[in-house]
């Protein structure tokens, strides 16, 4: 093996082996459980380990995503509401994806009124505009948007403050705030919502501060 191929390499202890919390390998103590109780006993640090390269180990396991049609009448109901279109149960996930690296879902938001929409740990969020016209208030600022737009936000960070205040149940700094206009067919703007924090979920990991890359939106 390569250096190049050492360096993308994984280590992976077999399900069930105790984690080493020392430093000296025969004579770390082996922590049993979550609370941390550990007790002095000899770790082999041979047994059993397996080499994998990279991506067979970081790539979420990728169960066929089956054929689902989510019909349009879901965000022509004249509500204000969120509909997320999980899959989870059928991709053995234990977190709402609609494929393992992203989570898909409708934003309907009645004429007058608004809705906030929040995720904890995502790169990015995007948002496409089916139908009416209105805003969303970011952390980044107010866009206006209209049937066709396309706008993104990058992770933003965790200092500003958030711009939602609604319910416990809307993550607070990566929220936006949408606010329907006017819609002159079914009485309410609808967005299709997309982010990619149950890839971050899968990875047990969250998004540095540096963005990646700026707020934009496309005018359809």
């Amino acid at each position: 093996m390569n250096l190049l191929a050492l360096a993308l390499a994984v280590c992976a202890l077999p399900a069930g082996s105790a984690a080493p919390t020392g430093s000296l390998p025969g004579d770390a103590p082996v922590c049993l459980d979550s609370s941390q109780n550990c007790i002095d006993a000899p770790v082999n640090w041979e047994a059993g380990g397996s080499m994998l390269e990279y991506t067979a180990n970081a790539n979420p396991a990728m169960t066929e995503v089956p054929v689902r049609i989510f019909p349009a009448s879901l965000h022509q109901t004249g509500k204000t509401q969120l509909t997320p279109l999980d899959l989870s149960e059928a991709l053995s996930l234990p977190y709402p994806a609609t494929a393992p690296n992203l989570l898909a879902s409708f934003i309907e938001v009645k004429a007058g009124e608004s809705l906030e929409t929040g995720v904890e740990h995502a790169t990015s969020q995007s948002f496409y505009v089916m139908r009416g016209k209105g805003s969303s208030v970011t952390r980044a600022g107010l866009v206006e948007w209209s049937r066709g737009d396309l706008f993104v936000l990058p992770y933003l960070g965790d200092d500003a403050p958030s711009v939602c205040h609604s319910s416990p149940m809307v993550v607070g700094r990566q929220c936006v705030r949408h606010v329907c206009e006017s819609d002159d067919e079914f009485g309410s703007c609808s967005l299709y919502f997309v982010h990619d924090e149950p890839l971050l979920q899968y990875l047990g990991a969250r998004p540095v501060d540096t963005r990646r890359f700026q707020p934009a939106i496309d005018r359809g």
